[in-house]
């Protein structure tokens, strides 16, 4: 019998890989947790700042202040428009806004918010033209869209926000029926049938491969945003033909995507992201490992790594602002596992499913090692 395991942001299938199952789930499921708790600890600490500072209206500046008309109409457009303050100098802007289950009307309200810098969407459907209505919030540094309806397609209208910094967008491209996958891909073109059959013969499923080649196509839009410092892609996947097209987003420092089907060729484009400090999920061997080795600046890396031996651990010691590695899945011994004890900034280890090693080979290292958290899963 055939079973589905799904949730509001993506699905976990037997159709699927399983480290593409146990990634998928992970992320689609953890990730909207920890995202409204990130939120509920930002409102905490505002509240502590604003009862330790006193501020009840006591500056002259904040009196009179009141909230502009077009926020007032994004509320009666949407399930709930929360608006974010800063003050400084004793002048209190709207610098963002959160909002949840917008209307089509509502886009066209927004442009009114010129000057934000902050703008989240949740639980809208963004694929409607009035999306591109976003394209004209040239201010934003931070974009948000989790547990909205979102396809690749739609990256087209965030291309000229050349001011980002912060991209963060759960897509629903994997979902739904493979029929409607192959309306939107079309017609493939020779490079992309090439990176189909690539894909196909490394045992990648097909809605994995349909999720990737259509991000590939919205990749360009994202290689004029070279202010980028965090890009975070939720449940989909690119090719390697993708991910040549953020080769110069130099000062990217965290880069959440999922590449598929790389080599220790292919993987070169992240070499010139000088900044980076975490990189995760996809799959690797030794090459592509010896390859990221190579990103001195990473202090956290999580990759699923089916195909990493011992001779990856030797290459992994490079990384020496290492803090946290999560390298589940892979084919190192115990003495692999040794040769990541000089690693002089690790404090957390995740070696989930490593079949090869041995509790013998784990007291070993922690007993010179006793300041790294280890996580270990048998298969």
């Amino acid at each position: 019998m055939k079973k589905n395991f799904s949730s509001a942001t993506g699905s976990c299938s037997d159709n699927t890989p399983k480290w593409v199952d146990i990634l998928t789930c992970i992320i689609t499921c953890w990730y909207s947790v920890a995202h409204h708790i990130m939120k509920l600890l930002t409102l905490i600490a505002c509240l502590g700042v604003i009862g330790a500072t006193g501020c009840r209206q006591k500056n002259p500046a904040l009196i009179g202040y009141s909230e502009p008309p077009f926020v007032a109409q994004l509320k009666t457009q949407s399930g709930l428009a929360s608006p974010t303050e800063s003050v400084r100098g004793g002048v209190r802007r709207l610098t963002g806004l959160h909002v949840f289950n917008a209307s089509e009307a509502s886009f066209g309200t927004l442009t009114d918010a010129q000057g934000i810098e902050e703008l989240e969407f949740e639980a809208t459907d963004l694929r409607t033209p009035a999306f591109g209505e976003i394209g004209k919030l040239t201010s934003l540094k931070t974009l948000t869209a989790i547990n909205c309806q979102l396809l690749p397609e739609q990256l087209a209208v965030i291309q000229n926000l050349t001011n980002l910094e912060n991209l963060e967008l759960m897509f629903t491209v994997i979902q739904g029926p493979a029929e409607s996958r192959e309306k939107l891909l079309g017609e493939l073109s020779s490079a992309e049938k090439q990176t189909r059959d690539t894909l196909q013969r490394s045992g990648v499923y097909e809605n994995v491969i349909q999720a990737a080649l259509l991000t590939d196509r919205a990749m360009p839009y994202l290689s004029k945003l070279t202010k980028l410092k965090k890009l975070d892609l939720i449940n989909t996947y690119i090719s390697a033909e993708g991910l040549k097209h953020l080769k110069d987003l130099a000062n990217l420092e965290v880069a959440h995507f999922g590449p598929m089907g790389l080599t220790a060729e292919t993987v070169t484009p992240l070499q010139g992201m000088t900044k980076l400090r975490s990189l995760e999920y996809f799959n690797a061997d030794d090459g592509i490992v010896d390859a990221l080795s190579k990103i001195t600046s990473l202090e956290h890396l999580n990759i699923w790594s089916g195909d990493v031996t011992d001779i990856g651990a030797s290459r992994l010691v490079n990384l020496k602002k290492l803090q946290r590695l999560e390298i589940r899945g892979n084919k190192m011994t115990d003495h692999g596992l040794q040769q990541l004890r000089p690693l002089p900034d690790l404090k957390y280890l995740d070696l989930s499913y490593a079949g090869k090693l041995t509790t013998n080979g784990i007291a070993q290292f922690l007993k010179l090692r006793p300041d790294v958290e280890i996580k270990y899963v048998r298969n």
